[in-house]
């Protein structure tokens, strides 16, 4: 056997050369060097360079149809009005825990989506705080309930209570004593159930709304993420939600001019939450319109 390094001649098969001490592996090596692992993945098996892979990363349709929402103009727009919308609520001294984590996750998910990210986790979490708001809206509901049935019940014995009151008032009141007081005796009773009755329609305004919109648009944001994690879930209450939108953005526009007599923070506050809930309409309108759910 010969060296590979010096060419001498071997009988035996050593791990070193006698004569130039030269490794058999290390000669082998040098014959026939590794090629460069970089070159490697350039290079495929027909020896042309290869363009490396780049990672796949596969979407649901329902994602891919909300990174589209996400990315469109709209959306940026209405992400802004929101934002407007909070801070002028701050101007009026109102504190809304849940406008300002659904505010975030609005421009979380819009942050996203300009990797092309179809944001889900935070998507879930706008499902969660519009399920909160339900959920609040009952205890609003439950309360308002009470306090009706309780004025419309106990008419009477709130009504001696509210006469000992203002006898107790009458001195420091003299001259609004003076003129109302025996009405407002006369009356007391009645003021009592009116207001009771006041707060039991309040009650009922607020379980429609709860049930009909705030329900439907749950289950609808709800269905819009599950069904981008599983294709295998429908969309639900579609219709119903975008209507809601609509009927809510006319509302809150209309409050808008209410306040603008009392309050510039008030009118400028339900003025950019009409526009979010209209925004919300054209973009659910735009990208659902072949889903009749």
């Amino acid at each position: 056997m010969k060296c590979k390094n010096c060419g001498f001649e071997r009988t035996e098969d050593f791990k070193f050369c006698p004569n130039c001490g030269q490794s058999s592996l290390e000669a082998e090596q040098t014959q026939n060097p590794a090629p460069d692992s970089e070159q490697a993945q350039k290079t495929d098996f027909s020896g042309e360079q290869a363009i490396p892979a780049q990672p796949i990363t596969l979407q649901s349709p329902m994602a891919e149809r909300m990174l589209s929402l996400f990315k469109d103009s709209f959306f940026l727009v209405l992400c802004i009005l929101q934002s407007a919308a909070l801070l002028f609520e701050f101007c009026c001294s109102n504190f809304s825990v849940l406008g300002i984590l659904f505010t975030i996750f609005l421009w979380l998910i819009y942050a996203q989506s300009k990797n092309n990210i179809t944001d889900i986790k935070n998507m879930r979490s706008i499902s969660g705080t519009i399920f909160a708001k339900y959920v609040i809206n009952w205890v609003v509901c439950g309360i308002f309930a009470f306090f009706g049935i309780l004025l419309t019940a106990f008419y009477s014995v709130l009504s001696v209570y509210g006469i000992d009151i203002m006898n107790m008032l009458r001195d420091k009141l003299d001259n609004f004593g003076g003129k109302y007081y025996g009405f407002l005796v006369r009356n007391l009773s009645v003021g009592v159930i009116l207001i009771g009755i006041i707060f039991i329609i309040a009650a009922i305004v607020v379980a429609v709304i709860n049930v009909f919109a705030t329900r439907s648009i749950h289950r609808f944001a709800q269905s819009v993420y599950q069904s981008s994690e599983n294709s295998a879930i429908p969309i639900v209450k579609k219709n119903t939600a975008q209507s809601w939108f609509l009927v809510i953005g006319i509302l809150k526009g209309i409050s808008a001019f209410f306040a603008l007599s009392g309050n510039a923070f008030g009118f400028l506050t339900a003025g950019c939450s009409a526009a979010v809930y209209v925004f919300a309409y054209l973009l659910i309108k735009k990208y659902f319109s072949d889903i009749n759910a």
